[in-house]
């Protein structure tokens, strides 16, 4: 991946996407489990039979995916927070940028290094500064 071709990291569209996700994600697996589970009692909706079991079946599935994409780890926009600040990031930016637990963070560290995106930088000048990470070319 070239690092001129990463766009910018937009915080704000990316944390309205998350949020976007995970309501979708909780809203259509609700739905969809209400009406396959729904699918057999005229009551309160009327959807009966095999075409309710399949819209059911759908809407949860549909839900589900959207929920998948919410609770992945974000690799892409922690490669963008470390384009942006000129390669190197700290596990603190990483945190503060994504707005994600200290264990996500921990989690998309360790798979980062583990593909070959990131290098941990050993700074000798300052012994209580933060572990910085350098994005590999």
């Amino acid at each position: 991946m070239d690092r001129d071709s990463i766009p910018p990291f937009e915080q704000e569209r990316f944390l309205a996407r998350r949020r976007r996700q995970k309501r979708h994600g909780w809203i259509f697996m609700v739905l969809g489990g209400f009406i396959f589970l729904d699918s057999y009692a005229p009551f309160p909706i009327p959807l009966v039979g095999p075409i309710s079991l399949l819209i059911g079946f759908v809407l949860f599935c549909y839900g589900y995916y959207q929920y998948n994409g919410y609770r992945s780890l974000p690799v892409y926009e922690a490669l963008q927070v470390a384009h942006s600040h000129n390669g190197q990031v700290t596990r603190t930016e990483l945190f503060v940028a994504l707005q994600m637990t200290p264990e996500q963070t921990d989690l998309l560290i360790q798979e980062l290094i583990k593909n070959g995106f990131f290098e941990p930088i050993e700074d000798e000048t300052n012994a209580d500064s933060e572990l910085r990470y350098r994005l590999i070319a």
